[in-house]
């Protein structure tokens, strides 16, 4: 078993995970500000507070199914080196794809990230560890951009 990774560096460095928190978040602003500076009727504000829950409910599903699937591999995956093939972003968003080789088989993997201390460092051709799903190989984290720095 390995260090497992914190929940704030899954939901700050994974774009999926990080995207279900702040969606609801911004819906949920909006919605307040519609509460107090538009005249609309309570069955428009009902409707609105109903949409609102169901996308946060979904979020927040989303957020723990992502959540319980990098724990689980870090807890019962397997240790690869591999190396990164491309690192690109967008603004604040990217993506990042390695290779690596588990049980003599070669692998293409990627992960879509969010710009961090942490993925701004990856540069294409890097060496990293990563954490492999032993039941369905082609799933495989860079196992450093989630664990916390150690003091």
């Amino acid at each position: 078993m390995y260090r497992m990774p914190s929940l704030k560096k899954i939901l700050t460095v994974h774009f999926v995970a990080f995207v279900s928190w702040l969606f609801p978040v911004v819906l949920w602003a909006m919605g307040l500000f519609l509460l107090f500076t538009m005249d609309l009727s309570q069955q428009s504000l009902l409707r609105l507070f109903i949409v609102i829950a169901l996308i946060t409910l979904g979020g927040l599903g989303l957020i723990f199914w992502r959540v319980q699937v990098i724990k689980a591999i870090f807890e019962d995956g397997i240790e690869v080196s591999g190396t990164l093939r491309s690192v690109v972003f967008f603004r604040d968003r990217g993506r990042v794809e390695y290779v690596y080789t588990y049980l003599d088989q070669k692998y293409a993997s990627g992960n879509a990230i969010l710009k961090t201390a942490g993925t701004n460092r990856l540069q294409p051709g890097m060496q990293v560890t990563l954490l492999v799903d032993r039941s369905q190989p082609r799933r495989a984290f860079i196992r450093d951009l989630y664990l916390e720095e150690r003091a």
